[in-house]
């Protein structure tokens, strides 16, 4: 649903789910990864602005680009002294490891390739895609 929607954010009970790159203007977003400034970006924003409106997520699901917008919500909210949020991310290019951030990534997927420790890290290929966060 995340990937359907405008804002590719999708809230659902107490879960906010991030879509990853799915536009031409995410691949800008994208290059900001690396120089630790993903949250300066829109859609970073958004889901931030998402979070803070629905009190009640405690969760955040998100895939590669999602899954490094999600990180980078968590790295907020880690020390937060009244709302806990934890997260799961898939296929996100994220190199650093928070204990309520749980980690999946497929062998040989491209874009998850500096994240060297995941929790789970499965061999999958639906269509010979190993980026995909189906299989877990």
């Amino acid at each position: 649903m995340a990937y359907a929607s405008k804002n590719r954010n999708y809230v659902y009970g107490n879960t906010l789910y991030i879509a990853g790159t799915s536009k031409p203007s995410d691949l800008i977003t994208d290059l900001t990864i690396p120089i630790k400034n993903l949250n300066k970006t829109e859609r970073y924003k958004i889901s931030e602005k998402l979070l803070e409106q629905n009190p009640d997520v405690d969760t955040i699901i998100g895939h590669s680009l999602g899954g490094a917008i999600a990180s980078t919500l968590i790295e907020k909210y880690y020390s937060h002294p009244t709302r806990k949020v934890q997260a799961r991310v898939y296929g996100s290019a994220t190199e650093k490891h928070l204990k309520n951030i749980k980690y999946y990534r497929h062998k040989f997927d491209p874009v998850s390739i500096f994240n060297v420790n995941p929790d789970v890290n499965t061999f999958y290929f639906k269509g010979f895609n190993p980026h995909s966060y189906e299989g877990f």
